[in-house]
C-alpha cells in the first residue's frame, strides 16, 4: 500500500521505506560504499583504540559499516527500520542492536567512546539535530569523539516519491548550518572537509566530520 506524506510523521515514513526495501537497500549500500567504509574505520582508528565502545546511529542492515566497526569495536547499532534491525542481527552477529529512534533513545552518560553516524542525519528533520548532538555530547566518554557525515543541502523538508523504489524523506542544513549546531551543541571539530563517493556512477558531497566535546578540550 502506498505511503501517504499526510498520514505520519518524516521518521515514521522513512522507517516504514527502509522496511520495505530493507534487503534492496542492504546489497545497494554494499556496492556503492564499500570504499569509504574503509576511509572511516581508518579515521577511527587514529582517536579509537581496539575494543572500544562504539555507537552507530542509523545502522542500518549492519552491512558494511557496522560489519567492519564489529571487527574491531564493542560495537551497539540503532535504527529506526524494524526490518533493518532484524536484518542487522544476522548480519553482525557479535554487536548489539537497538530498534529505536535516534531521537529518542537515550543512554547514561560516558557509556561510549565513539559515535558514528552514517547516512542517517540526513532522514533527520534538522530542528532535532541539536538536542542529539547534546545528547551525544553526553554519551562520551573523556577523549571520545563522534565521526558523521551530513547533507550539504540546505533543505527543511524534501521528499522523493522513488527512491530506490519507495518515497524518501530527507532534511539538512548546508555545511555551515550543521557546523553551527554542532558547535552550539558542544563540540569542537576536529576534522571538517567535503567528501564526494560515486553513487550510482554520479558524484555526491557530504560534508564528512570528527569532532570531540569542547569540555574535554578544555580540560586538557
Amino acid at each position: 500500500m502506498p505511503i501517504e506524506k499526510s498520514e505520519m510523521d518524516p521518521k515514521r515514513f522513512v522507517a516504514a521505506s527502509y522496511d520495505r526495501i530493507a534487503e534492496r537497500y542492504l546489497n545497494w549500500r554494499a556496492e556503492q560504499h564499500a570504499e569509504g567504509v574503509r576511509v572511516w574505520l581508518s579515521l577511527l582508528r587514529e582517536y579509537v583504540s581496539a575494543g572500544s565502545d562504539v555507537l552507530d546511529l542509523g545502522c542500518g542492515a549492519g552491512v558494511p559499516l557496522t560489519r567492519m566497526l564489529a571487527k574491531h569495536f564493542s560495537t551497539t547499532g540503532v535504527d529506526i527500520s524494524a526490518r533493518q534491525i532484524e536484518l542487522a542481527r544476522g548480519n553482525v552477529p557479535n554487536g548489539r542492536f537497538i530498534h529505536g529512534d535516534v531521537c529518542n533513545v537515550d543512554f547514561p552518560p560516558a557509556t561510549f567512546d565513539a559515535v558514528v553516524a552514517s547516512y542517517s542525519f540526513i532522514h533527520i528533520p534538522r530542528a532535532e539535530h541539536y538536542p542529539v548532538f547534546c545528547k551525544i555530547v553526553r554519551w562520551l566518554r573523556p577523549a571520545g569523539v563522534v565521526l558523521a557525515d551530513f547533507s550539504i543541502a540546505d533543505r527543511e523538508f524534501n521528499y522523493a516519491d522513488d527512491w530506490l523504489g519507495v518515497p524518501m524523506f530527507w532534511s539538512s542544513f548546508d555545511a555551515d548550518g550543521e557546523r553551527a549546531v554542532l558547535e552550539s551543541a558542544g563540540f569542537k571539530l576536529l576534522i571538517d572537509r567535503i567528501d564526494t563517493e560515486i553513487e550510482d556512477g554520479r558524484p555526491h558531497s557530504l560534508l564528512l566530520v570528527v569532532a570531540k566535546p569542547k569540555s574535554v578540550l578544555q580540560a586538557e
